[in-house]
């Protein structure tokens, strides 16, 4: 498993592994480092030419919707197989999303309009990239899009958009321990970035 951090380390020498600017973690260099990269041919759901990139766009797009912050370079990575060739990991290390970090109290004066949701949404950066701490994750995600093949942004909107209400009330249902506050919070948050997303 080589991580964002290693492979972008062979293009540029300026990568510093959690260094506060994230020189060296953007776009351009992602690009580069996954061109030689493959698609597992076992992934679901995934249309057949859509190279690592396009894939990595729709971890941006996911990022975007639950509002991750921790997509940095040591956050992605790709695998290699004992013949040398190179696949894309599925993402993973979501922890750090749906405002994770609030509590009740605050959930509750966000849903009370103090911040309103939708505003406190619009906080989320991608601090985590390189000049990512004034790029919201929307516009992020839409930079992406502009480097991956054509189709591809129209690709992830559509799956976004196919996931319905109930889809998402049972997959937050089956969450253990969480109240009926976070519940309420983390719907309409997902609500309100799919909206941002696909606009």
């Amino acid at each position: 498993m080589h991580t964002g951090a290693v492979l972008i380390s062979e293009v540029d020498p300026r990568l510093t592994v959690r260094s506060k600017d994230r020189v060296g973690h953007n776009l351009g260099n992602i690009a580069r480092v996954l061109e030689s990269v493959a698609v597992p041919s076992g992934w679901p759901n995934l249309p057949s030419g859509l190279s690592a990139l396009d894939v990595f766009c729709g971890f941006l797009m996911f990022d975007a919707w639950i509002a991750n912050l921790d997509r940095h370079e040591e956050n992605w990575s790709v695998l290699q197989a004992p013949d040398g060739s190179r696949h894309l990991a599925p993402s993973y290390d979501h922890g750090n999303s749906l405002g994770f970090n609030l509590l009740d109290s605050k959930r509750a004066a966000i849903l009370g309009g103090n911040p309103p949701l939708n505003q406190w949404a619009t906080k989320a950066m991608a601090g985590r990239f390189e000049n990512g701490r004034k790029v919201s994750l929307v516009d992020h995600a839409a930079n992406a899009l502009r480097l991956a093949q054509e189709g591809t942004g129209q690709f992830w909107r559509d799956r976004i958009a196919s996931a319905t209400l109930a889809d998402l009330e049972a997959v937050v249902a089956a969450a253990p321990e969480m109240s009926e506050l976070a519940r309420t919070f983390l719907l309409r948050l997902l609500e309100i970035n799919r909206e941002r997303l696909l606009t």
